[in-house]
């Protein structure tokens, strides 16, 4: 059993009404206070002793030292702390009972009854404490005014004395009910502030998302052509970039693929650009489905498309570049006519730029539409890795 569970253990076998913060309180208070009380009885039974109040001091020392020995128990069990305080203040009021009756020449001894009621109302309860004053009321009138034992106080010290232990109660009463209205008062405005607290954390949290969206639409609106929903060119000069340092660092290949719709502006001219707009879309969507997740395919501007492809070499890329021109000739039509494209591919030559390399897939195409077009064309002049 771990540290925590077994202090909650304790606080649920000993307190079981009582939070685990008021049981320590509960248990340091009645620790100091009978180690106090305990070495204070001890000294005053020595000096009874010296003083040959034998009986008194005997009842002292050995009261004094059962104090000692029930701090030791609850220094190594702390769970016997119920069993151990009701003891200590059940015999603490049969040893106070027994100074007011057997020490007449002490007039400060029933100041005793005044420690035990405090002690009982801090290590028990307000209802404890109820019961331990009115038993010590009795117990001052009963033996003082049945004359069993002569007491040494009049008619009006018992008096004042029953008062004043009435009135330490109510204090005491009225104290513990205002720490009460303040602590509920306190977990009212706690409650309140973590009510706030969490509200606005999730107020912050949804305009952080909100924010993170925004974020990631502007991202998504800066790097995607709106109409097609491919990689726009800024996004493609970024990724081919990266791919030419990645394709040098592991001496792998990279090529491209420069891709035309043929007799687009015929298209936009005779059908409309809402036509043209749908087959731009239409060819977007066959050239995104039919290339790996690593490959980065945008609109480079107007009816032309660019195709980056990490680690394919110039063969790979031509029966790729085949593959597409047959399925946009097969696929997208236009009243029963056909739309092809043109492409022109080609590989990436050590440390060149964008420039270079997309100059060289442009002669590529160039060559296709001037030779019929809906064609694919590797020029031989394109090296090849």
């Amino acid at each position: 059993m771990n540290k925590q569970t077994s202090q909650h253990t304790a606080t649920a076998e000993t307190a079981t009404d009582i939070s685990e913060a008021e049981f320590k309180f509960r248990l340091l208070f009645f620790q100091r206070i009978m180690a106090f009380a305990s070495l204070s009885i001890i000294a005053v039974g020595i000096v009874r002793f010296v003083q040959n109040e034998t009986i008194i001091a005997y009842l002292d020392i050995a009261f004094g030292s059962f104090g000692l020995l029930m701090l030791y128990i609850l220094q190594t069990n702390k769970n016997a702390f119920n069993i151990l305080s009701t003891l200590i203040l059940g015999i603490s009021f049969l040893f106070f009972t027994l100074l007011y009756l057997l020490a007449p020449e002490n007039p400060t001894r029933v100041f005793l009854f005044f420690l035990l009621i405090a002690c009982t109302f801090f290590l028990k309860s307000k209802q404890a404490g109820f019961y331990t004053l009115w038993l010590s009321i009795f117990v001052l009138l009963f033996f003082h005014f049945t004359d069993m034992f002569n007491t040494g106080f009049n008619n009006f010290d018992i008096l004042s004395t029953t008062i004043s232990l009435t009135g330490l109660y109510f204090i005491l009463y009225f104290y513990d009910d205002f720490k009460e209205h303040q602590s509920k008062s306190l977990r009212i405005l706690n409650d309140s502030l973590e009510r706030k607290v969490k509200a606005r954390t999730a107020e912050l949290e949804l305009l952080n998302t909100k924010l993170l969206e925004e974020a990631c639409q502007l991202e998504k609106l800066s790097t995607t052509d709106q109409l097609s929903g491919l990689y726009n060119r800024r996004k493609l000069k970024q990724l081919f970039s990266y791919e030419k340092k990645h394709a040098k660092r592991h001496h792998m290949p990279l090529c491209g693929i420069l891709i035309d719709i043929d007799y687009f502006k015929a298209v936009n001219d005779t059908y409309g650009h809402n036509i043209g707009d749908h087959v731009i879309k239409s060819i977007a969507d066959i050239l995104n489905a039919n290339t790996r997740e690593s490959d980065c395919v945008g609109r480079w501007g107007g009816e032309e498309f660019l195709i980056l492809l990490p680690r394919y070499d110039i063969v790979q890329a031509q029966k790729l570049a085949e593959k597409l021109r047959e399925i946009v000739e097969h696929t997208v039509m236009i009243e029963n006519h056909k739309v092809t494209i043109s492409l022109g591919i080609t590989a990436l030559i050590h440390d060149e730029s964008m420039e270079g390399f997309i100059h060289r897939a442009d002669m590529g195409l160039y060559c296709a539409k001037e030779n019929g077009r809906n064609q694919v064309v590797s020029l031989p002049s394109i090296p090849s890795q």
